[in-house]
């Protein structure tokens, strides 16, 4: 287990290489030590913790100190299984990602799903070939989005259509739509007119991704609330449009939020608290929030909120309006959630229409992306309106 020259012809593999071209000596000085305890750390480094544990039994089993080498590897191996699934996760929704563009195909989805449910990392040990598997999976999806654009793009060069249809159709490309791509195309053959684009009332690229790049080097804390009472800046964040009388509403909308981030068990100000962030989202609390969602629990990453309210403008969408019934439902997120955990919470709670997820920190776009594309999945049915720090800013 501890010969140098065995790890250095693994170092070899994980390289692809077969000569003598590969960082050996760094390897070496892990996971070739002078004694087997060195040797059990830097195989746990390296994540053979099958390895690991093989040399554990071999050296330590009926010894003193084998029960507490054994709980700290233990330890060590759940926070790698933990790290190692979450970027199995991201592979998992990275190629739902590229099947809903259509930069996959479905034979290929199948294949590489059934890569990615070989690669879980729940009761595997062997967590260094793990994540050689997930390198390959992501390697793959590369390959065949790249072989998907250049497929549509010599379909497009090789088409005769007009110039304004080859423009919209090389702007589906460029932002990787290929599935709507192909549709345009094929309309554009046929000379039928490609759908018109409405223009939303917001303009989201107005907002992301600059907003959120900015947004990341402001700190989010007390002193913003004396900007906005004054109608002055904050990086990106401007309260100068803001008339005066509405002020005092967003700077205790502001705190509310604020508070919300930091304390997460229910006090005195829950009520008080929702009820202020809730009037800027356009939501007037009607009633008490359930009595049961006041009472301590312990700290958890998430909670839920329940209320009557009445809208106190138009909701632009039936799902988080009308279809509410004037029942309302928030789902408060912590410790920077995976996408994976915030549709799963979601889904745990009964009830029909939208929820709304307040999100304590600043969700990027691949984030939102990756939570629309769960929400595609079967058994996803409930609409979410995602409320990060850069949306309710």
């Amino acid at each position: 287990i501890l010969e140098p020259a065995l790890v250095a012809f693994e170092v070899e593999l994980v390289n692809g290489q077969t000569t003598g071209s590969v960082p050996v000596a760094p390897f070496v000085s892990i996971a070739g030590g002078r004694d087997w305890k060195e040797g059990l750390r830097g195989r746990c480094q390296l994540g053979d913790f099958d390895l690991a544990e093989r040399l554990l039994n071999l050296h330590a089993r009926g010894s003193e100190q084998y029960q507490d080498l054994a709980s700290e590897m233990e330890i060590q191996l759940a926070d790698e299984r933990a790290a190692t699934a979450r970027v199995g996760e991201h592979c998992r929704i990275e190629l739902e990602t590229a099947h809903r563009l259509g930069l996959v195909d479905a034979p290929t989805y199948d294949a590489l799903d059934a890569d990615l449910a070989h690669a879980r990392a729940s009761e595997r040990k062997d967590l260094s070939m793990l994540r050689r598997e997930l390198t390959e999976v992501a390697t793959k999806i590369a390959m065949a989005q790249g072989a998907a654009l250049r497929a549509v793009r010599d379909e497009l060069e090789n088409s005769d259509i007009d110039q304004e249809p080859r423009a919209r159709i090389t702007d589906l490309i460029e932002e990787k739509e290929v599935a709507t791509a192909r549709a345009y195309l094929d309309l554009a053959r046929r000379k039928v007119a490609l759908p018109t684009r409405e223009n939303p009332p917001i303009q989201l690229e107005s907002i992301f991704p600059s907003m959120l790049d900015r947004l990341a080097d402001v700190v989010i804390n007390g002193t913003i609330a004396h900007e906005i009472a004054q109608g002055g800046d904050v990086g990106p964040l401007s309260w100068q449009e803001v008339p005066s009388q509405h002020r005092p509403t967003v700077r205790n909308a502001f705190l509310s939020w604020l508070e919300l981030a930091i304390k997460r068990d229910p006090s005195s100000h829950l009520q008080e608290n929702i009820r202020n962030v809730a009037a800027v989202l356009g939501i007037d609390l009607v009633d008490n929030i359930r009595p049961e969602e006041l009472r301590p629990t312990r700290v958890q990453p998430r909670r839920w909120v329940e209320f009557s309210g009445r809208a106190n403008r138009r909701a632009p969408v039936p799902q988080f309006g009308t279809e509410l019934q004037d029942r309302y439902q928030f789902l408060l997120c912590w410790d920077h959630a995976s996408e994976r955990n915030v549709r799963e919470w979601v889904n745990e709670r009964e009830g029909t229409g939208g929820v709304f997820v307040l999100y304590f920190g600043l969700a990027q776009l691949s984030f939102r992306q990756h939570l629309a594309d769960l929400g595609r999945r079967p058994g996803s049915s409930r609409p979410i309106a995602l409320i990060d720090d850069a949306t309710f800013l």
